[in-house]
């Protein structure tokens, strides 16, 4: 029996939301309140990175929460959400 090693390891890490919001196209509001823009900024890294894997580090958001948004409005740190309750949210934008 011949013993050897392998030469290829399994390779994955767990990225900051940040880092989906700095380095993917997507706009940080579909990455943070949508499954579908999660998934593609994991993906786009994934393959960017030619990692094995995903490590899905957020829960699922429901499909219909960016319907309480009374708009979403490009400012200089990134995007202002305001929703139909009055509050706001700023989603940060890639960094110039």
């Amino acid at each position: 029996m011949k013993l050897w090693w392998l030469r290829n390891e399994t390779v994955m890490c767990q990225l900051a939301s940040g880092h989906y919001f700095l380095n993917t196209d997507i706009s940080p509001h579909k990455i943070w309140f949508t499954s579908d823009g999660l998934a593609e900024a994991l993906v786009q890294l994934q393959q960017r990175y030619r990692f094995d894997g995903i490590l899905i580090n957020q829960p699922g958001r429901p499909d219909s929460i960016l319907d309480r948004a009374v708009s979403i409005e490009d400012v200089a740190d990134g995007e202002m959400i305001t929703w139909d309750s009055g509050e706001t949210t700023l989603t940060p934008w890639k960094m110039k």
